[in-house]
This record gives C-alpha cells, sequence and structure tokens, in this order.
C-alpha cells in the first residue's frame, strides 16, 4: 500500500526591524518546550529558554529528537531576543546526573565543553540550568564547581563566548533552595528563573491554587518565595525573575477551596476554553490568595487557575513593589487560544508600564509597514515520494527571500533565493548532493532581506514527511 507524504505545518513569524522588549534592562523570558509548536510573539520577549537537553552521565549533553529548530533561533535572534538552551528538568535521572558530573573534575570540564560546543554549533545565546534539584551539601559544594567550569570555558572561548549567558532555574523555598549557594553562584549566573508556582499539586492533599502571591495555606506563596530570595538568601533583585504558570490545577472529587484533594495540571488555554467559557462552571475569586478559579457542584469540581488579572498583579507585584529583574512563564504555547496569548499579554503590560521603550520620532520611517511575507503555502499536499514541494507567499518590501531548508538535527540541506518580483519556489525533496531526503522533520524557514542585506523578518514552516 502507498504511503502518503504529510506536510505538519507550524508558523513562528516576526515583523519587524527589531523588539522594543530587548531595549528594557528588565526581563521578559519565555520558556519553550520543542514538542509544543505555537507562534511566538518575538517581539514581547527578551529570552527564550529552550527546555530541554539532557546531561549523560558521561558529561556530554545531548537533544531529543526534533528538539533543534533553527528558525526559531533566527527569528528571536532577528528581533534581538536571547534563546538559551535549558538543561535538565523535573527529571530523576537528569538529577542524578547532575550530582554525577558535579562531583568528578575530569566530567566537569567534559560537560563545560559539551555545553560550548552545543551553545557555538546551534547558535545559541548561552545555557539555562534546571537542576532539581541539588539535595545534600556535597551537591550544593560541586555544584558551584560545576557551573564556575562552564563560566571559565565560556570564558576561555573566542567571542561571542565570553557574552554567553547563564541563567538557573531555582526553587520557591529553603526545603530545595538550601542548597544553592547563591552567594558563591552570583559571580557565575546572570540571573535566577524562581518557579513561583507548584505550591499546591499531585503531591498536596488540600485544594488550592499553583501559585497564590499571599498566604493561602501552610504550603507557601509567591510574596514568602521572593522575601527569602532577597532578604534570607541575599540575592539581588535585579538577578531574580519571577515565575508565573501558564496552567492551573484542577480537583475532580472537591467543590471547595481548602477541602481535601490533590491537583492535576491543566493548561490555561483548556481551562479557559472548557471551563470558564462554559455555563456549567461559575468563576468565583479568592481573595486571600488572589487568584480566579471555577466550581461546579454536580458532578463535582473545582479548578483553581491564574487569568490575565492576577498574572497582571503578580507581574506588578515583581517589577514595580518588588524591584525584581524580570518575570517569565512556565510555558508559553499553554495560553496560546486561536492565535492569541492572553496571559503573555499581560505580563507585557505590566513589563512594559515597568520599563517603558522609546517610541519612533514622528515622520520617522515606519519600517514594519514596509516589509512583510504573507499568504504562505506548501503544495500539493500529499506529495509522491518522487516529486516536489511547491512553496508559494507574498512578499513586500524585499530585494530578496531566501529560503531554507533544515533538517530535525538542524543541518542546511537546501538553500534557495527569490527576487523581490517571485512568488513560488519548489524543493524537490532533496538535498545539496541530489539525495532524496529521508522521512522526517523538516523547516523550510523564509528570511526577508532589503537592499542592505537586512534581515527584517522571518517565518517559518515545519514540513514533515512520511513516505
Amino acid at each position: 500500500m502507498k504511503k502518503r507524504v504529510l506536510l505538519v505545518i507550524s508558523f513562528i513569524v516576526f515583523l519587524g526591524i527589531g523588539s522594543y522588549a530587548a531595549e528594557c534592562s528588565k526581563k521578559l523570558v519565555a520558556y519553550y518546550t520543542y514538542y509544543n509548536s505555537t507562534v511566538i510573539p518575538y517581539n514581547k520577549l527578551t529570552h527564550i529558554c529552550h527546555a530541554f537537553i539532557f546531561p549523560e552521565s558521561d558529561g556530554t549533553v545531548t537533544s531529543p529528537w526534533g528538539y533543534l529548530e533553527p528558525s526559531m533561533n533566527s527569528a528571536a535572534h532577528a528581533a534581538g531576543v536571547k534563546v538559551l538552551v535549558s538543561i535538565g528538568g523535573a527529571d530523576d535521572a537528569a538529577k542524578s546526573n547532575f550530582s554525577t558530573i558535579a562531583a568528578d573534575a575530569g566530567l566537569r570540564q567534559t560537560f563545560a565543553t559539551s555545553v560550548y560546543d552545543f551553545i557555538s554549533t546551534n547558535n545559541y545565546d548561552g545555557v539555562d540550568f534546571d537542576w532539581e534539584f541539588p539535595e545534600s551539601y556535597s551537591d550544593r559544594a560541586n555544584q558551584n564547581l560545576m557551573i564556575q567550569a562552564v563560566r571559565n570555558k565560556f570564558n576561555a572561548s573566542p567571542d561571542p563566548a565570553h557574552n554567553y549567558i547563564i541563567s538557573m532555574a531555582t526553587s520557591s523555598g529553603d526545603y530545595r533552595g538550601k542548597y544553592n549557594d547563591y552567594a558563591t553562584l552570583s559571580n557565575y549566573v546572570d540571573f535566577y528563573n524562581l518557579m513561583s508556582y507548584d505550591y499546591h499539586g499531585s503531591w498536596t492533599t488540600e485544594v488550592g491554587p499553583t501559585s497564590p502571591l499571599y498566604y493561602f495555606d501552610s504550603e507557601g506563596c509567591v510574596s514568602d518565595s521572593v522575601y527569602y530570595m532577597k532578604t534570607t538568601r541575599s540575592v539581588p533583585a535585579e538577578k531574580i525573575n519571577l515565575g508565573v504558570p501558564f496552567y492551573g490545577l484542577t480537583y475532580f472529587s472537591s467543590t471547595a477551596l481548602h477541602a481535601y484533594g490533590s491537583g492535576t495540571q491543566l493548561a490555561y488555554s483548556t481551562i479557559k476554553s472548557n471551563y470558564v467559557d462554559s455555563s456549567d462552571w461559575t468563576v468565583k475569586y479568592d481573595n486571600a490568595s488572589k487568584v480566579p478559579y471555577v466550581t461546579k457542584n454536580t458532578p463535582p469540581g473545582i479548578i483553581v487557575y491564574d487569568d490575565a488579572a492576577s498574572i497582571l498583579l503578580k507581574c506588578n507585584y515583581a517589577l514595580k513593589t518588588q524591584g525584581l529583574g524580570g518575570i517569565f512563564m512556565w510555558e508559553i504555547s499553554h495560553d496560546e487560544i486561536g492565535g492569541n496569548h492572553p496571559l503573555l499579554d499581560s505580563m507585557y503590560s505590566a513589563w512594559s508600564d515597568a520599563c517603558p521603550v522609546a517610541t519612533p520620532t514622528p515622520g520617522a520611517e515606519d519600517t514594519t509597514a514596509k516589509f512583510s511575507i504573507t499568504n504562505i503555502r506548501i503544495c500539493p499536499n500529499p506529495i509522491k515520494k518522487i516529486g516536489k514541494v511547491h512553496l508559494t507567499f507574498e512578499i513586500k518590501g524585499y530585494q530578496k527571500i531566501r529560503v531554507t531548508i533544515f533538517n530535525s538535527n538542524g543541518e542546511k540541506l537546501r538553500m534557495f533565493e527569490a527576487a523581490q518580483t517571485d512568488t513560488s519556489l519548489d524543493w524537490n525533496c532533496g538535498t545539496a548532493n541530489g539525495e532524496l531526503a529521508a522521512s522526517g522533520l523538516y523547516v523550510a524557514m523564509f528570511e526577508g532581506i532589503d537592499s542592505k542585506g537586512n534581515i527584517f523578518a522571518v517565518t517559518s514552516e515545519k514540513i514533515a514527511l512520511s513516505y
């Protein structure tokens, strides 16, 4: 039986000459997971933490299949956004391997070299460590040595390695946080992403919010975590980014806050579409934690979540009240609803208010309006194994469009250039050597280039060939 070629499309678009967000000293950071296709509003971000690659026990780092998205890095850079590779995550094997690597001088050096090679080869701007979590005072001392080794490797390498960023995801309290030596780490770490969420979840037994701003119960709250970092641990405010969740917790055997129950995480987009907007559920607000929730009596259920208003309150608390260095979310795809990002928009509103940026001078040329790449189509769909992909598009304001085909490892297969008057290109599913591309995931990256060679827009299409 003949198998068909499927074309899976994902848009990652930036239009304009650069991100206003990149001009601000405050940070607006997005965690992005490789397996979630989403429209990324680059002009509302300063940094992206691309999650996750894996620390192996031999000191090397590896990335999962499909992780590399060179078009995302290019689009971010065109917008002035830094992209960090995140290592680790909430993974027991990663935690164990971090401990092994950090405890051995040889493995630390291997690790530092492997991290540097991954960043420099794949066009990243630094590394985000997500060791969840060091569990002993030995881990605490060894973590210092491991991150120092990475910073030393950057400093000893050719430019731009001297400017590579090191960030860390950190615990919200002392139970785990005591095994971070912030006084030493701050010599090497540029900023900390404070995970001020997960105060409740599947591991707790009381119905409550994942991120209460103020005291809700003994599980802790955001304001306590900020006090812990700034006052108890003396971390400079400008090095702390406050985390907000783009997900909530569902309890389908309870109907009230503080009742017995363990929560299950659910993305905000699903909560909004399936529950908040449903006439079967009643929206309520908890004044103690400053978060909304919805309830239903038959069958029983309660969902505690953050909406645009509670996110705005947290971000204003972080940036204005506490003077922190930035804000971030886990993770950006969880609030995508029909191409809109209501929670990110709320974060951006708080960020813009806390750190105003320059506006264009009256009478200055509006370059954003001049440049666009639109109406991209890939056809036919499906195609035969021996055939070609026909790419059509509309362009405005460019001297030429460059289209580059990458495989899932970030390797360049083909490059095409179209003149300003062209509206289509063909890819014969082949490589530069004339070989037929194998089944797998590919990315077609479109770059709009003006007469001076400047890139003013980047758009990408994902293509999955399955013979």
